[in-house]
């Protein structure tokens, strides 16, 4: 969120759109959803930071994996590393 921060003073200005943007997309409500999408469109930046985060995060939150399961994961885990060390973010 402190990269999201330094691209955009919008943010620095208005912690409620830091909130929108750290509340996971299913607890927001439909107008809060407009605003964050709203905000994203104006800063392409941000929104590409905000996808990867969900992704990941995505990722990360599947629980009660068998070690074959995990397995599979891995990969993908990997390359949004290697994505995220090339990314200028």
């Amino acid at each position: 969120m402190m990269t999201c921060r330094e691209l955009s003073t919008e943010i620095k200005n208005n912690r409620g759109i830091l909130a929108l943007l750290r509340t996971r997309p299913d607890n927001l409500s439909n107008e809060k959803k407009v605003k964050r999408d709203a905000f994203l469109t104006e800063n392409p930046a941000i929104e590409a930071i905000y996808q990867f985060q969900q992704q990941l995060h995505s990722l990360l939150m599947k629980r009660a994996l068998t070690q074959h399961e995990c397995r599979k994961v891995i990969p993908t885990f990997l390359d949004m590393l290697a994505e995220l060390k090339t990314k200028w973010f």
